[in-house]
């Protein structure tokens, strides 16, 4: 995988680790300097399948929306995937202190939430 990223000239690769068929880690590497920058456990997620109501998902961009001063390191590892702050894009990114973790959400241009996670480092 880190090969072929690689190859591909990825700087990051992000990781999603599963147990018994849940995300239960994310794990981002910096592949210049081979060796992990970020690392989370993922504490609760929520998916638009948890949701009754019928929304069609889009390819296209993440946008940076509110970020919690309190989530700075899930903050600058959004940004180092490429989260920026623009217009037009399908998705918002929201960063929230929540519990022991911190909670991020991406909201569609409607304001239906796509896809919930706590992640906790």
């Amino acid at each position: 995988m880190i090969e072929a990223s690689n190859i591909l000239g990825a700087r990051l690769l992000l990781v999603v680790s599963s147990r018994k068929g849940n995300p239960s880690k994310l794990v981002v590497y910096d592949l210049t300097l081979h060796s992990p920058l970020y690392e989370f456990k993922i504490d609760g997620v929520t998916l638009l399948a948890d949701f009754p109501s019928k929304y069609q998902m889009r390819v296209g961009s993440a946008c940076l929306g509110n970020l919690d001063p309190n989530c700075s390191l899930v903050n600058r590892m959004l940004i180092d995937l490429g989260v920026v702050k623009r217009r037009n894009c399908v998705y918002s990114v929201t960063t929230s202190t929540k519990e022991n973790g911190c909670e991020v959400r991406f909201i569609g241009r409607d304001g239906q939430l796509v896809l919930g996670m706590r992640l906790v480092k």
